[in-house]
């Protein structure tokens, strides 16, 4: 790697830091507080080793090693310095950290038996402790907020607040416009959900202020802070001139406009759901950072960060970065002129409709990233500019214009690669119901009464006697049903089925009867109707018995009524023949 000189013997050949990037390291350092604490500390080898161990942490085990150097170890030490300080200083204030981590007694860089222990090792003990406690309160949420921050919550007023800890304001522009009196340059935004002017909408210059930092302030078991567009407005923040950084925000429906000024992004999120063709981030003639940051879910955008302007030294560098499902969009990245440096970085499930392609730039570095199930309607490239330069990133399953085997790279100019995995082939997804024998093969539909029993199975199982496919398991006939012909059907009249998983009903028997497909059961015949066959429809018509039934009774009354008419005109024909006078004892 090419870089500047070094303060040591450069004379001596052995010493590696003559040709070594030290801005790199700088950047490295600056962002890895555990790197920062495995270079003042005195801890064993093991416990360096059990945390650089991962791909992250790949470049932080060479800087480990330039420590055991002479020549490197001041280099070094100045960098530590410089990034415990930045750090300090823009959480706590302007404090002398710099002045109490060089103390150190004369000639301590000619005592051999100090070689291989850590560089600030001359500190004395109580600064030691000093810079520990400054390091732990880096690390807890809200430490060092009261003197550096204009605070933003929901529940703030613009009118009675004042910006305090105790007493916020409700807009984040509100606590923008404080800044520059205060001598700030830092927005402490609570959770909660920000939208309207103010929040989602509003512009800052550099006559304003010349770098705005928005912090999510999140004490623990909160949520998240979000910028949200309003409901008949697309969000736009934009800086003329100010270099705007945001800390741990959440973006929706929201594009950010830089003009002239860098724009730095770390831990945040971005989405929404349509944008009508416009941009999440735009950027004419500056710089962005952004690094673990999330890209999610964007629809209907043109570029999600599209960098105008022709100057060729701005400069978009990405680390530790995921676009995830973000479809209908023309590109990830447009950037016709300067520099794209992309790292560690993710690009999964996105679809990049007509006439675009993901990624495009003038000068292309990537490394260890990966592609996976992108979708890019047009037959260009995934990935074009004029020079590009790929080490380790995997290409899995991309699709171009329908076909898997395009080629994803297309360059102009110089062409470099090494260590690159393409996997054109996809493995198969089948539908519902459908299988494929091989894991590139085609789709397949199980044949009747066969179930698939996984959405990516390798062959149809058969459903057992009784059950129908369902198609992920085999569904049982359930009760009143049969099973025929890879179906369940309803018993038909005069038949039921009382259990479920058969393959046929059961006649009605005599005495009973169904009329109707899908009752479950058959019914009694009613009093003085019967029926004296299985499997009936229907009753039969009323019995003898019913007859006898109904005509007995009146015949009796019939009877009864005229015995006693006979009695009554017998009794009043006597009653005639006896003299008047005797009648009444007669009767």
């Amino acid at each position: 790697m090419k870089g500047g000189s070094v303060r040591c013997d450069v004379s001596k050949i052995s010493c590696p830091c003559q040709n070594f990037d030290w801005a790199s390291v700088g950047r490295i350092v600056s962002s890895n507080r555990e790197l920062i604490e495995l270079l003042i500390g005195d801890r064993p080898q093991s416990i360096a080793n059990a945390s650089i161990s991962s791909r992250k942490y790949a470049d932080s085990f060479q800087i480990l090693v330039l420590q055991s150097h002479d020549c490197c170890e001041d280099r070094l030490e100045g960098i530590v310095q410089r990034s415990i300080s930045r750090d300090i200083t823009s959480r706590c204030g302007n404090i002398d950290t710099v002045g109490f981590l060089t103390r150190s007694g004369k000639g301590h860089r000619n005592q051999k038996e100090s070689k291989n222990k850590n560089m600030f090792h001359r500190l004395p003990l109580a600064d030691v402790f000093i810079l520990a406690f400054f390091l732990i309160a880096m690390s807890l949420p809200g430490s060092c907020q009261e003197t550096n921050c204009i605070y933003v919550s929901t529940s703030g007023s613009d009118v009675s607040g004042n910006g305090t800890l105790n007493n916020p304001f409700e807009t984040i522009f509100a606590a923008v416009m404080t800044l520059k009196n205060k001598n700030l340059e830092t927005v402490c935004v609570f959770p909660g959900a920000y939208t309207g002017v103010g929040n989602a909408l509003w512009t800052i210059t550099d006559q304003q202020l010349n770098q705005l930092t928005i912090r999510a302030y999140n004490p623990p078991n909160t949520g998240p802070v979000k910028i949200l567009a309003g409901a008949t407005y697309l969000g736009n923040i934009t800086s003329y001139g100010t270099s705007l950084h945001l800390e741990g925000i959440w973006i929706q429906d929201v594009t950010l406009a830089m003009f002239g000024a860098p724009l730095v992004i770390s831990n945040s999120t971005f989405t929404g759901a349509t944008n009508s063709y416009g941009e999440a981030l735009v950027s004419s003639d500056s710089s962005i950072t952004i690094t673990n940051t999330t890209f999610i879910g964007l629809t209907q955008y043109d570029d999600l960060i599209m960098m105008t302007g022709g100057s060729s030294n701005k400069t978009l560098t990405m680390s530790g970065c995921k676009f995830e499902s973000c479809t209908k969009i023309r590109s990830i990245i447009n950037m016709r002129y300067g520099h794209l440096a992309i790292e560690e970085s993710e690009f999964i499930a996105n679809l990049v409709r007509n006439n675009g392609q993901m990624i495009f730039g003038s000068e292309v570095l990537i490394e260890r990233s990966d592609f996976r199930n992108n979708s890019q309607l047009d037959s260009l490239p995934l990935i074009s500019g004029k020079d590009l330069d790929l080490v380790d990133v995997t290409f899995d399953c991309n699709s171009i214009n329908g076909k898997t085997y395009l080629t994803p790279l297309g360059a102009t100019g110089d062409l470099q690669y090494e260590n690159i995995t393409i996997n054109p082939r996809c493995p198969i997804e089948c539908q519902d119901g459908m299988y494929s024998p091989k894991p590139f093969g085609q789709c397949l539909s199980c044949k009747g009464n066969e179930y698939a029993p996984t959405p990516n199975s390798t062959r149809c199982i058969p459903c057992p006697i009784g059950y129908i496919t369902g198609p992920y398991v085999c569904k049982i006939c359930t009760y009143g049903t049969y099973q025929a012909d890879a179906v369940c059907k309803w018993c038909p009249e005069g038949q039921y089925q009382p259990q479920q998983g058969q393959t046929e009903c059961i006649l009605c028997p005599a005495g009973k009867y169904k009329a109707n497909i899908g009752d479950q059961g058959c019914t009694p015949c009613g009093r003085y109707y019967s029926t004296s066959k299985v499997g009936s429809t229907t009753c039969d018509e009323p019995t003898a018995a019913l007859e006898t039934a109904i005509i007995l009774p009146i015949l009796l009354v019939a009877i009864g009524g005229a015995i006693m008419g006979a009695l009554y005109w017998r009794a009043k024909k006597m009653s005639a023949n006896v003299p008047k006078d005797e009648r009444t004892s007669l009767i």
